[in-house]
């Protein structure tokens, strides 16, 4: 698939996406308006059962607190229902292909329980609703707040490494099991990948030797059982990748710089590692131009491979080691600059890596909040945070168009 002679990066004066964001701010705005309704619950479990009003509930989340937020059980039982039912409603073709016609968009790897994380993702770039995100998973799991994370995304549409055992602390044993269930259950309606403007194909782990078409993604239906990782220490050296399944691929796979083709992933004991050519294959055959991933975690928050044409995304600070950094994709649609470096009418996929550093010290209040932000110096963009997109781009036309199909 042939590339056109001008691409676009985000170290353009139009695009500059890529900056480095203080953590100081780690309060929460607490500006807010009324989207949702009041829900008297029906729950059958123990405790007097609240009224759940939806406004109040966010308004709880919003709010960044050392000390762990109080749930009635029937709060979260009341919550993954109305998600679950939302899910039914919009993604009516049951597909695990969300396609995402509109730009800017904030793409955003593992949180893994860093709920303070997100607050401040929130506060930095705007809440849901007035900015579009996309979260590639790992939600919860190893982080100290995981039950406020799930949440909070949850509000806005396991067991392996803690996520129960955070739940066993916070209920007693039958309304942990329980909350566990309505959460696990709705993760079944997630999405497993998404395309964004036909050209940016978005999962939580990798490509798979069963990847040989996005027809092949379309016929992966919802609910889906969540795939659990496989782990089979018992495997010969001849074990053929082609016998996983796609979907835990989607979830597990990994690229390796080292690998030829598709290989066992012994690392993981599950799915399989994917060398750089496959990368290059999977574009070409897909016709797209960019893969987004998350699932691996870097210090600095971020991790290329094959040329650019594979970007790993981690969403959470201080996880590899204390200073770690997390870093955001941000796709938008800009101006094509001509070679005079003037923008012209022509508009073009812009993307560029926002990077946050850990939080320092916690403040309290908005106009605090953004005055420490914005007088913090911004860090020079290198090549390391810049993106290339190769190819020809959908225009804003083409994808207005496309959006009314």
């Amino acid at each position: 698939m042939p590339a056109a002679k001008s691409t676009h990066t985000a170290n353009d004066s139009t695009a500059r996406t890529a900056r480095s964001i203080s953590g100081r701010g780690a309060g929460a705005s607490t500006a807010r308006k009324s989207i949702g309704p009041t829900v008297s619950t029906n729950s059958t479990m123990s405790g007097r059962q609240p009224t759940f009003i939806f406004e109040k509930f966010l308004e709880k989340h919003l709010r960044y607190t050392k000390k762990r937020i109080v749930y009635h059980p029937s709060e979260i039982t009341t919550l993954c229902l109305a998600a679950e039912n939302a899910f039914k409603k919009h993604y009516k073709d049951e597909s695990c292909v969300v396609k995402i016609k509109r730009l800017p968009l904030y793409i955003i790897g593992d949180i893994h329980g860093n709920w303070r994380q997100l607050l401040r993702i929130f506060n930095v770039l705007g809440l849901p609703g007035d900015k579009a995100y996309l979260f590639l998973g790992d939600y919860v799991d190893r982080g100290l707040r995981s039950l406020e994370v799930a949440c909070l995304l949850i509000y806005y549409i396991n067991a392996y490494y803690g996520f129960r055992e955070e739940l066993k602390t916070r209920f007693n044993l039958g309304d942990a099991d329980s909350v566990y269930k309505h959460i696990n259950s709705l993760f079944r309606y997630f999405p497993l990948c998404a395309l964004v403007v036909d050209s940016i194909l978005c999962m939580h782990g990798g490509i798979s030797p069963k990847l040989n078409k996005l027809s092949d993604l379309t016929k992966l239906k919802l609910p889906r059982d969540i795939i659990a990782q496989q782990r089979d220490t018992s495997l010969p050296k001849s074990f053929f990748p082609e016998n996983h399944p796609l979907d835990l691929d989607l979830l597990w796979s990994d690229p390796n710089g080292d690998v030829d083709g598709f290989e066992y992933n012994e690392a993981r004991q599950s799915s399989v590692w994917f060398g750089p050519q496959e990368v290059y294959s999977t574009c070409e055959k897909l016709g797209i131009k960019l893969i987004v991933r998350a699932h691996q975690a870097f210090n600095r928050g971020f991790g290329f491979f094959a040329g650019k044409r594979m970007v790993t995304l981690f969403g959470a600070t201080d996880y590899v080691v204390k200073g770690s950094f997390a870093g955001i994709l941000h796709l938008q649609l800009g101006n094509v600059q001509d070679k005079k470096g003037k923008p012209t009418e022509k508009k073009e996929i812009q993307a560029g890596i926002i990077i946050f550093r850990p939080a320092t010290k916690e403040t309290k209040g908005k106009k605090k909040f953004i005055e420490e932000f914005e007088n913090f110096p911004e860090a020079e963009e290198d090549e390391e945070t810049q993106l290339e997109i190769l190819g020809k781009m959908p225009t804003e036309e083409e994808i207005r168009e496309s959006m009314q199909d």
